[in-house]
């Protein structure tokens, strides 16, 4: 395996204007990560989105980075207004990003989640979406299999990631995988997010493992059922989690690796920050463990 960080982790750099993507591409090459990953492309002010792109994919060939992966979001239930045409296409334009990165892969979200508060599936009772999972399963299928299509022609692969809480699961994910029924598209497994459904992530991991094309890795702090407590947020079954650097948490990390690893995956391991700590000393431990744990796998 090797490892690559996502801009993502330096979010709070980034919306300050502290840093800019570029600056992140910079910072992953002195910390020793293999590979970077863009969420989204941000141009800073003065830029447009396509010739920011330009400029980032210059900077990696200047320091020898390669890109991993892109990550973008999307909804084929409510995005472009509630037209999954028109999502379809514009999720399709977007390969042109990773085309001008050569990054040999791309992320796009199936749907929005929904509040654990709520307490049901997120279109459920808000027409024209008056259904659950099982109706809105084949709508994304299908739209997913119109975009890893279209991306397979480029040398793209495609991938949803288990993100939100209505395609999260474990089942829910293998379900997409099997209904979308194309050899281009995956599962990005995020080790993590398993938690957010609170389901035990190593034995969601292994259900997921056969299908997963990409992998992120992010840690969390969790507290059980109560009020509130400062900084964190709810799971659907009302526990309690905080992001914090790898091998601070409770995600059992190494693992979950381990059962990558044993399902034969061996590509890139991104590390995903989203915790309080300092950036710098947060990503530059997370990488010190990952790599701990790509040593000891049994």
């Amino acid at each position: 395996m090797k490892t690559a960080v996502t801009t993502y982790s330096f979010q709070r750099l980034l919306a300050s204007g502290q840093m800019t993507q570029e600056d992140c591409i910079v910072r992953a090459v002195e910390m020793g990560f293999d590979a970077i990953e863009f969420s989204d492309i941000i141009p800073p002010q003065g830029h447009d989105k396509k010739s920011y792109a330009r400029k980032l994919a210059v900077t990696c060939k200047e320091y020898n980075m390669p890109v991993c992966n892109i990550c973008f979001g999307a909804d084929f239930l409510n995005g472009s207004g509630g037209d999954t045409r028109a999502e379809v296409r514009r999720v399709i334009d977007l390969l042109e990003y990773a085309v001008i990165l050569e990054s040999p892969s791309i992320r796009h979200d199936a749907s929005a989640g929904y509040s654990p508060e709520s307490r049901k599936d997120p279109y459920a009772g808000k027409a024209p979406y008056e259904y659950t999972f099982e109706y809105a399963l084949p709508i994304v299928a299908d739209a997913c299999r119109e975009v890893t299509a279209a991306a397979d022609k480029l040398g793209i692969r495609t991938s949803v990631e288990n993100h939100g809480y209505f395609f999260q699961s474990g089942p829910r994910m293998t379900q997409m995988v099997h209904a979308v029924a194309h050899p281009n598209f995956g599962i990005l497994c995020d080790i993590g997010n398993f938690l957010c459904m609170d389901q035990e992530p190593a034995a969601s991991v292994a259900m997921v493992a056969p299908v997963t094309t990409h992998v992120h890795c992010k840690d969390f702090l969790y507290k059980p059922y109560a009020d509130k407590p400062e900084g964190y947020f709810s799971t659907s079954e009302k526990n309690w989690l905080r992001g914090t650097y790898l091998g601070n948490g409770v995600v059992p990390v190494k693992q979950c690796l381990n059962i990558l690893a044993r399902h034969g995956y061996d590509g890139y391991v991104t590390v995903e920050f989203e915790g309080s700590e300092d950036n710098v000393y947060a990503l530059s431990e997370g990488l010190v463990f990952l790599k701990r744990c790509f040593n000891s796998f049994v």
